[in-house]
């Protein structure tokens, strides 16, 4: 994937943050809800041109869908001021 995360993506995706950390750091996910799981298809979309290959009521799907966009957060988020999260 060569595109970047835009601005507005990084930051409609900022409230996502604990999900994300808890899926990569403990292998474990919550369900963020419908709107967030469709939030991030939408963008995997725009960044890649395809669907995320997934079911909104699988669990292991999920799980994915969060450690990937987590990921993709982390490594492209701006870096954060000393004192911050």
């Amino acid at each position: 994937m060569t595109k970047k995360l835009t601005l507005a993506q990084l930051n409609s995706l900022k409230p996502y943050v604990d999900y994300f950390r808890t899926a990569i750091r403990s292998g474990y996910a919550s369900y963020p809800g419908e709107p967030a799981i469709k939030k991030m298809q939408a963008i995997w979309q725009d960044l890649t041109g395809q669907t995320y290959p997934m079911s909104p009521s699988c669990s292991f799907c999920i799980m994915n869908l969060l450690t990937d966009m987590g990921n993709m957060y982390f490594a492209q988020r701006p870096k954060e001021k000393e004192g911050g999260k």
